[in-house]
C-alpha cells in the first residue's frame, strides 16, 4: 500500500505514527497492524476506509401472509 501512494519507509512510519521497525515487521510479516493502523493506513494512503467493508446486497422485501385469528380463544 504505501508502495502505491509512494511512501518510502521512514515518510510512511512519521504519517503512521510509528517506527520505521513497525513498518518493516508489517512488511515481513513479523506483526500485523491492528484494525484502527488499517483504516489509518487508508486514509494515509488516500484510500476509503469503507472500502474495507463488505459490499451490502439491498434487501428484497418479501411479501409475507401472516394468517390474523378472527376470534382469541
Amino acid at each position: 500500500m504505501r508502495f502505491a501512494a509512494g511512501y518510502s519507509v521512514i515518510q510512511f512510519a512519521k504519517k503512521m505514527g510509528v517506527s520505521k521497525q513497525t513498518i518493516y515487521n508489517w512488511e515481513s510479516g513479523l506483526t500485523t497492524p491492528d484494525l484502527n493502523q488499517v483504516i489509518r493506513m487508508y486514509i494515509v494512503c488516500g484510500l476509503n476506509p469503507k472500502s474495507l467493508l463488505p459490499k451490502r446486497k439491498k434487501a428484497v422485501m418479501m411479501n409475507l401472509v401472516i394468517p390474523i385469528p378472527t376470534s382469541i380463544k
